[in-house]
Order: structure tokens, then sequence, then C-alpha cells
């Protein structure tokens, strides 16, 4: 039976697997990434490690590579939530509206500070 090995791929490093495991085929080999990555996922994220950019790469014993299993796509991964174009746009509308009132407050102390220095 073949031997496959599950690189973990960084965004600066490869940490190589040089034991491997062995499967009948790459078919087999797969759900085993799948099925780990969530352990790695979660490991990750109590070293605060972001993993959104790591991957397993599935490599059989000569080191081709075989296929690449990002962790985004491993089920069970926790994902925060696309909001909706209304919703991101009613955000955006309260932040520009937070932004002006600050900006309007700033200005009205600028001014009552530099009328104060100005009377000195």
């Amino acid at each position: 039976m073949p031997w496959f090995h599950f690189h973990l791929r960084g965004p600066k490093k490869l940490e190589r697997d040089s034991s491997g495991l062995e499967f009948p085929s790459p078919e087999a080999a797969y759900p085993e990434a799948r099925h780990t990555g969530p352990e790695i996922d979660a490991e990750r994220v109590r070293m605060t490690v972001n993993s959104a950019r790591q991957a397993f790469q599935l490599s059989d014993d000569s080191d081709a590579l075989l296929i690449e299993v990002p962790f985004s796509e491993i089920p069970g991964r926790a994902r925060r939530p696309v909001p909706s174009f209304g919703a991101a746009q009613a955000a955006a509308a309260v932040q520009l509206a937070r932004s002006a009132g600050l900006i309007k407050a700033l200005r009205e102390e600028h001014a009552v500070t530099r009328a104060k220095e100005v009377g000195r």
C-alpha cells in the first residue's frame, strides 16, 4: 500500500510530514486531511496563529504534490457570516455618521481652545 504525507503549509513556511500514513489511494487519504484539519486549526487558534492562510499538502512517497486542502475548506471550521450588501451598507452609514459627529465635536473643541488662547 502506498504512503502519503500531510505537509502543513503556512504563509511563511512548510512543515513537512516525514512519517506519513499508508492508504490505498489519494482518494482514501484525502478524508484524513479533512478530518485532522479542525484539530490542527483549533490548536493554531489557541496559539493565536491565523489559520485561514494554511493548508494541508497531500503528497505521495516520491514527494509529488497531489492535492492541497486549504483550512478554509475544512468542515466545522468557525466562519464569520458575511453580511448582506444592505446590512453592510447600513453599518457603513452608521460609522460615517458617527465619524461626522466626532469630527464636528473636535472642530468645536478646537475652536473653543483657540478662542481661549487668542483671548489671553
